[in-house]
């Protein structure tokens, strides 16, 4: 965040120089009321409370999310990560799967780290000011290299996480987390796609078709489920600082956030060109995924039955070694003997009355 404020204002300038306009349906949502919120640096709608949208601070600014009435942009409640470091926190997201906030911390201006953090939070049933519980997660990116980060997002579909980091071109990049996330280990966060430069927030569309990234002066409608390709471009409200992206409750717009004390949240419509989009619910990676889960599952029902069938053939050797050395239960030896005697005899009278 603070690296890219050197340079904020001439950027301003030479955006609106260019001709980048404010989004033309935008709406002023609200403004926040509250003097501790100086940074706001993520954005996530309630998944149980109508009308409430969650933000925090960014850099050393304390383990605070903040629950904010989305009419008056009154504080409502201080959700406190008691004991939580906030490093750099940069982002958050819902993941409406099993109803919980996270917050990462995942900032990184001068590459300085190897390791982040993100939080979990289950969403309180009741919003009041005070500790609440939470778990944190230690993660690292693939590569083992540190990265700047600002964009978190949740797949509604299957509650993974994706983070998209904030760098140039070249090196921009989408980065999913393991299946699951594991408490008290460094869980890995692999890349597998790029990204646009300069990522500031993202969030998925609540089908998990879609996603939203934004920037400071641009915003894109990509496709998780086809590369993470660009398929929409448009102009999001130019802000100060535009820090934040999220879906709206509803589903039917994004809510756009910047830094700084009396921010305004802006409501924009989700751009009609999406609607024409073609509809794939499941993602390359994904069905690769699937693939492989589905070969790894029939080698391993196939060493089964192999390791089946050598058991039984075993279990029948045993039987046979047992009758070989015990004899056949119930019978004697005599018995035994008598009849290979008797078998005998009637093999030579069967040859002798075929060669007359």
């Amino acid at each position: 965040m603070k690296r890219a404020l050197a340079g904020l204002a001439a950027l301003t300038v030479v955006g609106l120089a260019a001709g980048v306009a404010d989004a033309a349906d935008k709406e002023r949502m609200f403004q926040f009321q509250d003097d501790r919120i100086t940074e706001s640096s993520g954005l996530a709608a309630s998944m149980k409370h109508s009308g409430i949208v969650y933000t925090h601070n960014d850099s050393d600014a304390g383990p605070d999310v903040y629950a904010v009435d989305d009419s008056t942009g009154e504080t409502v409640a201080v959700l406190t990560l008691n004991g939580a470091p906030a490093r750099d926190w940069e982002a958050m997201t819902r993941c409406v799967t099993d109803k919980t906030l996270w917050v990462g911390d995942i900032g990184d201006n001068i590459d300085a780290w190897k390791t982040y953090r993100l939080y979990r939070i289950p969403e309180p049933d009741t919003l009041k000011t005070g500790n609440v519980e939470f778990t944190q997660y230690d993660i690292r990116y693939a590569d083992g290299q540190a990265r700047d980060a600002e964009a978190l997002l949740c797949d509604p579909r299957t509650g993974r996480l994706y983070i998209v980091s904030k760098e140039n071109e070249s090196k921009a990049g989408v980065y999913r987390g393991p299946a699951t996330m594991k408490a008290g280990a460094v869980n890995t966060f692999m890349r597998i796609a790029s990204a646009p430069a300069g990522v500031t927030d993202g969030a998925f569309f609540a089908d998990g078709r879609f996603a939203v990234l934004r920037g400071y002066f641009e915003a894109r409608i990509v496709t998780p489920n086809a590369g993470w390709k660009t398929a929409v471009k448009f102009t999001p409200p130019i802000q100060m600082q535009g820090e934040s992206v999220a879906e709206s409750a509803d589903g039917k717009d994004l809510l756009f956030g910047s830094e700084g004390i009396g921010s305004t949240v802006w409501r924009v419509p989700i751009p009609e060109d999406v609607k024409k989009l073609p509809n794939s619910s499941v993602s390359a990676q994904d069905a690769k995924d699937a693939a492989k889960d589905a070969k790894d599952k029939g080698r391993k029902a196939a060493d089964d039955a192999k390791k089946a069938g050598r058991d039984a053939a075993k279990d029948t050797s045993d039987d046979i070694k047992r009758v070989n050395d015990e004899g056949i239960p119930g019978v004697d030896g005599q018995m035994v003997a008598l009849f290979s005697a008797l078998g005998l005899g009637l093999l030579v009278l069967v040859l002798a009355t075929r060669r007359d």
